[in-house]
This record gives structure tokens, C-alpha cells and sequence, in this order.
């Protein structure tokens, strides 16, 4: 009775006389800093941190209580880019820790520990695996909170080779460690906090719903297919993602060719096939000491392969018959609310085109030097035309690729919402090269335009002041209320609104809503229900190799 009623004491100190609302969890005591409308509980712990020893292991449960520090810039580590959080001067350069285990909770103000509980939206973020944090101010939870009356959790999770390593070297017979998918288990484990500790934050654990865009739309997939997530949410948003998943035989040879890279950087080879010779030779206990010795700069700064090879068919985190398992049903059957934009394959194809460096790109996107005429950016006409064309048989994969797997699926999920966002730029070059690119509806999903510094998204701040921005964002969240909190986007958008028809290509309406264009914002759509085959080619290499980009020095 003492510490409930100790309990009920700190929860109801007056915010002002501390700036802050403190929290009791089983998991231990948390505090907030205070936002007009929402509270803001930063850098929780969800796992002890996978290092020394517990690198390329799966994420393993806390065992006392914690408390939280709202003064650290966690990352997961990665080298410096557009999304780690890094200024120019960090670009290329290893930034963030392997201690790196930690979601930020975002409540309204109105939450109750005993009261009526709300749903809980928890965040992957993208950026390939290999780029990426929570407490991007991107994501920051506060005004999305307040929109959807709901609770919004950001996760950290493992990037690169941390998050993906399957190798016989560092095997010990345990599942869950020799599977190498430790990006979904990092996501599993933090959706186990949240089942265990939401509710101390008002939130209902019968209400998850797992979000993600990007290579966070593509781990919620993962997330999705995975056995080991069973009941631990109820709803799944996936923006610009599909499911993947790679043969343990590949998994196996990536992992090898990045040993065989660190005997080289080590210097206990001269070239790769002497260290692939030795890779065949050397005592497995000795060659696991040389890895698990490897520094956090030295494992980053080695040679990677392609992409993250997520998601790996072992027979345990992942069904050994892989994407397989889709057309079986075998996979958590959860409502679903999916889309992308109506041109995602413009970001991806602009490094390849650009007329300019890295560190000129990101002055320009910052306001930081005078803004282009497009063909000074893109060098001429000719050029743009193909990566116009180029773009757009992008965009369209991406588009059929996921109308492909919902063909698949469709009778397993108990609701499909699918929908296309088309903001475009009023400011040129970015009106010209992007459209609506990829993850341009994050601002208006979080209802966040200003970021207080250097940011990937500052090329919109003219938009982002405008009136019709603030009223698509509106009309975005007023959808997405009504999914988390039901599975019903339509839930809270009355009579007068455009209702939002359930995806279904077995009834010949594979329908989607469209936000930004039309007068209201939204329009229903029905596409074509038959899939363009010819595009599985191009699918298949992205299956296998990602978006690639290579900007220039």
C-alpha cells in the first residue's frame, strides 16, 4: 500500500513546480520533460547492452530496475550521414555506441496510470539498416501523441552488422543468439517492454501498433513474419517496405566475407584469398576471439557488402522456408495500414545524378548556399528525362511489388488499408527532381517541420509553413486516430469525409486513399487489380541488393 500510494503522491506533483511528470514502471522510475500538450520520456533502457560479450547476441532482458537520462544523444553505431544526427563535419566518420538498447515514450498530457487506457503506436525508423536513430527529432512523438490521443514509443535498434550476423564462428547453441536476426529481435524485445511496462504510462496493450518506413516498414515485415512476435500487437503501419528474407547459405558467405576483410584490416593477411585460406584453417576459437575483439570503429570501418541481409531463414526467429511462409498464412495475422508515396524512386536515384558533392547537397538542403536552377543540379535535360523515366519504373515496382504481396495475403489480414501520398514541393529544385519522394510523409505522419538545426528535411521548410500542409497533416492524423485505435481509419473522420475503402484485389478494388492532391486532401483510387509482371525483375534486385546510392565525395 505504501508504494501505491507513494505512486499516486509523485504522479500528481504539479508539472510546473517540476517541469517533469515521473513515472513507476516494473521496469523502474522514469522521467519526462514537458511539452504544452505531451510529455516526453527519453532514453529508456528495453535490454542490457549487446556489447563485449553480448555483441551478435540476441537482446537479453534487464535484470533490475532503471531509471533514465534525458541528456544523452543515443545512436546505435553508424558512420555519420544525412540521418545519424550528424552535422557535415561527422559525415564518414564513426558516431553513435553499441550501447544503444533505448526507446523514448511520447503521452499526452491527459494520461492515467489508473484511468482509460490508450493505444500505443511503437517506431522503427528507416534509413537501410545501416543509418538511422529514435531520437531523431524527425520522430520525436509529442505532437503526434497529442494529435491521435495515443502513446507513441520510438525504439532504437541495432544497424549494419551488429543487427544482421550469421556465423558458425560465434554459434553457441542457443536459438535465438546463432540466428543473426537481431534487428527483429531488438524490435521484439521492445514491443516485450511495452506489453510489460505501457500501461504505468496510460497506455493498452491490447492496442499495439507496430510502425515503421523504410527499412523500419520493411523490419516491421520481419516483425510480422517472425513466430516469436505471436499476440504482442494488433495492428501493423508500413510505409515505402515489403517483406524480404535470405537463406541462411548467404547470410553465411556475407558474414564470411566480412571476416575475411577483418583478417585483412588486421593484418594477419596480405589479400583476400590468403585470408579466405585462412578463414578455412584457423582454430574457430581463435578466430571468434580476433571478431569479438574487433573495436566499434574497426567493425564499421571495414568493407560492407551491399545491404543488411535482414531477416534470415533459420528455422526459429524465421521459418526455414523463408518468404515462403506468405502464401501459407504462416505469419501474425494483424490489421494493416500501408502505402507510399506517389514518387518514391526520386530520392533514391538523385545521388546518381547530382552535380554536386555530399557536404554541397546538405549546405544546399540547409539553407546554407543559394538554392540552384534544377538543370544546374541535374546537368541537363537529357539527364533528367532519365531519371525521370528511371524514377518512375521505380516508384512503380515498389507499388506492385507490395500490391503483389497483399494479392498473396489478403484473406490472412483481417483489415487491408492501402494509400499513396502525393505532396509536391512548391519550391524548386526539390519540386522538379523529388515530387512526393521517399519519406516525405514523415513530417505530416509526426506533424514535426521544424527540427532546430541541420536536418534532411529543411529543403521543405517553405512548405512546411504553409496552411495546406498543417491541414493535410491534420487529415493524416485523424485516419491514423482511428487506427490505432480501432483498425478502422474511418473511426473519427465523420460523414462528411471521404470513406477509406478496405484493399481487397479478390473483389476486383484494390482501392487506396490519396492524400495531398485532391481539394479535400484525400480521393479514393482503384488501380488496375492485375500486377505488372514485367516489374519482378527489377523486384527481384531489390529483394536481393537494396537501394543502392553512391554520392560523390
Amino acid at each position: 500500500m505504501r508504494a501505491i500510494f507513494s505512486f499516486i503522491i509523485v504522479f500528481s506533483l504539479s508539472s510546473s513546480a517540476l517541469g517533469a511528470k515521473i513515472i513507476y514502471s516494473p521496469a523502474g522510475k522514469f522521467k519526462s520533460l514537458e511539452t504544452n500538450h505531451s510529455y516526453k520520456f527519453l532514453n529508456i533502457p528495453f535490454a542490457k547492452p549487446p556489447v563485449g560479450d553480448l555483441r551478435w547476441k540476441a537482446p537479453r532482458k534487464l535484470d533490475k530496475k532503471v531509471t533514465n537520462d534525458l541528456s544523452k544523444k543515443i545512436r546505435c553505431a553508424q558512420i555519420g550521414n544525412f540521418f545519424s544526427g550528424s552535422d557535415k563535419s561527422e559525415f564518414d566518420k564513426v558516431v553513435g555506441s553499441e550501447d544503444c538498447l533505448y526507446l523514448n515514450i511520447f503521452t499526452p498530457k491527459n494520461i492515467s496510470r489508473f484511468g482509460k487506457k490508450k493505444p500505443v503506436f511503437v517506431w522503427l525508423y528507416g534509413g537501410s539498416n545501416r543509418a538511422g536513430y529514435a531520437s531523431d527529432p524527425l520522430y520525436d512523438g509529442a505532437n503526434l501523441a497529442a494529435a491521435t490521443d495515443s502513446i507513441v514509443v520510438a525504439v532504437n535498434y541495432r544497424l549494419g552488422h551488429f543487427g544482421a550476423f550469421y556465423n558458425k564462428v560465434i554459434k553457441t547453441g542457443n536459438k535465438l543468439d546463432d540466428s543473426g536476426n537481431f534487428v527483429t529481435l531488438d524490435a521484439i524485445a521492445a514491443l516485450d517492454w511495452v506489453n510489460n511496462n505501457i500501461s504505468s504510462f496510460g497506455g493498452d496493450k491490447k492496442r499495439i501498433t507496430l510502425g515503421g518506413q523504410s527499412a523500419g516498414c520493411i523490419n516491421v515485415w520481419g516483425v510480422i513474419m517472425s513466430p516469436l512476435a505471436k499476440n504482442k500487437f494488433q495492428r501493423a503501419y508500413c510505409s515505402a517496405g515489403f517483406p524480404n528474407n535470405y537463406p541462411k547459405q548467404m547470410a553465411q558467405e556475407i558474414s564470411n566475407d566480412f571476416i575475411s576483410k577483418a583478417l585483412i584490416y588486421k593484418k594477419l593477411a596480405s589479400n583476400e584469398l590468403d585470408a579466405r585460406r585462412l578463414l578455412n584453417k584457423i582454430d574457430k576459437a581463435k578466430l571468434r576471439k580476433i571478431i569479438m575483439g574487433l573495436s566499434t570503429d574497426e567493425v564499421l570501418n571495414i568493407p560492407f557488402f551491399g545491404t543488411p541481409v535482414q531477416h534470415i531463414s533459420d528455422g526459429y526467429v524465421f521459418p526455414l522456408v523463408g518468404l515462403g511462409a506468405i502464401p501459407l498464412g504462416n505469419f501474425n495475422k494483424v490489421d494493416l495500414m500501408l502505402g507510399e508515396n506517389s514518387r518514391e524512386g526520386s530520392y533514391f536515384l538523385q545521388f546518381g545524378f547530382l552535380e554536386t558533392t555530399k557536404n554541397e547537397y546538405w549546405d544546399m538542403v540547409n539553407g546554407n548556399a543559394p538554392l540552384t536552377p534544377f538543370f544546374d543540379v541535374i546537368n541537363s535535360e537529357k539527364d533528367y528525362k532519365k531519371f525521370k523515366n528511371i524514377s518512375e519504373s521505380l516508384t512503380t515496382t515498389v507499388s506492385e511489388l507490395t500490391d503483389y504481396v497483399l494479392h498473396a495475403t489478403q484473406f490472412y489480414f483481417p483489415k487491408i488499408y492501402r494509400y499513396q501520398f502525393d505532396w509536391k514541393s512548391s519550391v524548386e529544385p526539390w519540386r522538379s527532381m523529388y515530387g512526393s519522394t521517399h519519406g516525405i510523409e514523415l513530417p505530416f505522419l509526426f506533424r514535426n517541420f521544424e527540427y532546430g538545426g541541420e536536418h534532411f528535411m529543411n529543403m521543405l521548410q517553405e512548405d512546411f509553413n504553409s496552411f495546406r500542409a498543417n491541414q493535410l497533416a491534420d487529415v493524416f492524423s485523424t485516419y491514423l486516430k482511428g487506427f490505432l485505435y480501432t483498425g478502422n481509419p474511418n473511426e473519427f473522420t465523420g460523414r462528411a469525409s471521404t470513406n477509406w475503402i478496405p484493399w481487397r484485389s479478390a473483389v476486383m478494388s484494390p482501392a487506396r486513399l490519396v492524400f495531398g492532391e485532391s481539394k479535400e486532401h484525400v480521393k479514393m483510387v482503384y488501380p488496375n487489380p492485375l500486377i505488372g509482371l514485367e516489374l519482378l525483375k527489377i523486384s527481384g534486385h531489390i529483394l536481393t541488393h537494396g537501394f543502392e546510392y553512391r554520392p560523390k565525395n
